[in-house]
Parts: C-alpha cells; structure tokens; sequence
C-alpha cells in the first residue's frame, strides 16, 4: 500500500521538478520521452523477470506434485502387497491351526476310544 503512494508521489516530484527547471519545452518534453521509454523499458524487463520466476515456480511445482503423485502409487501398491502376503499368511496359519485341532481331536477320539477298550478288557 505504501509503495504505490511513494512511485506517484516521487513520478510527481520528478515531473514538477523538470517542468519547473530552466530548459526550455521541447527539451523538457524529449527528457520527459526519454524517461517514459527508459522506465517502460525497465518494467517490460522486469514484468519478463517475473513471468519467468512463475513459469519456473510452476513447473518447480508441477513437477514436485508429480513426484509426490508417483510416491504415492508407489507406496499404496507396497502396502496393497504387503497387506495381501499378510493375509495369505493369516490363511496359512489358520488353516494349520485348524489342521492341528483336527489332529488333536482324532488322537484325543483314539485314546479315548483305546482307554474305554483297555477299561473293558481289564474289567473282565
């Protein structure tokens, strides 16, 4: 807000300050010309200067954002891997489990099934 107010303010105090200096108008008018261009010249390049630093902030972002987009399909695909092989593991392990207790239940069911023969035979 206060940078405006002084570029006016100092454009005025330089124009009153050549329109009010002794040389004569068409001298006056050729400098004030000349200050024009020169002052347009420095705001063409510093308006390509800026519009350079956008294009290139821009892509800088741009380009980190596909980075980041890329890390992110990286990483969800290692974790849908990971979360299968730990699923299949859970099968695995549960279909052993499962495995085990049916083992267990025959052998429990044999020895059952052999003290009640051997009780009978050594009741007799």
């Amino acid at each position: 807000m206060k940078a405006p107010k002084l570029l006016i303010a100092t454009a005025i105090g330089f124009i009153a300050g050549l329109l009010l200096a002794p040389k004569s108008g068409e001298e006056t008018r050729e400098e004030l010309k000349a200050k024009a261009a020169d002052a347009r010249e420095k705001t063409m390049r510093k308006a390509d200067q800026v519009k350079g630093a956008v294009t290139d902030g821009y892509h800088s972002v741009r380009s980190g954002a596909d980075d980041l987009k890329d890390q992110a399909k990286d990483l969800a695909g290692s974790l849908r891997g990971s979360a299968n092989r730990i699923g299949d593991e859970a099968k695995s392990a549960a279909n052993e489990t499962r495995e085990r207790a049916r083992s267990a239940r025959a052998t429990a069911g044999e020895t059952a099934e052999n003290v009640r023969s051997d009780t009978r035979r050594n009741t007799r």
